[in-house]
């Protein structure tokens, strides 16, 4: 009996240290293809390897995730398809995106994003 509860403890102490799961090559083909609610609005540029921290904003009737990208702090990009394990305020992420267009009467308060590419990277 006591060999199989140290099998087992030798089980979850391996299970215990694996490293958070970080987005894999096949994740990226699946959020190429994710469905975005910024789908059907005109592309304004690519953006290309931006590195910046995920941001929670909360408001007492509302709350937003958002991208600060390094060196634009005034700037929060609004990303229809950030995968949740990547949706943690402080994470560290790289990305491409296709810069969407703000559509007349909409309030501005972030710049929508779809993403085409995102992985965490260690903090810096």
């Amino acid at each position: 009996m006591k060999k199989y509860i140290g099998f087992g403890l030798i089980l979850l102490s391996a299970w215990a240290c694996e490293p958070a799961p970080v987005l894999a090559p096949e994740g990226l083909t699946a959020l190429q293809g994710s469905r975005c609610i910024y789908d059907n609005r005109t592309t304004v540029r690519q953006l290309d390897k931006q590195v910046g921290t995920v941001r929670i904003t909360a408001t007492a009737s509302n709350w937003w995730i958002d991208i600060y990208v390094d060196g634009d702090e005034e700037t929060p990009y609004c990303p229809c398809n950030l995968p949740k394990e990547l949706s943690e305020g402080g994470t560290r992420v790289e990305f491409n995106a296709e810069l969407k267009e703000i559509l007349a009467g909409e309030d501005g308060r972030c710049q929508p994003i779809r993403l085409t590419y995102v992985i965490k990277v260690p903090q810096s």
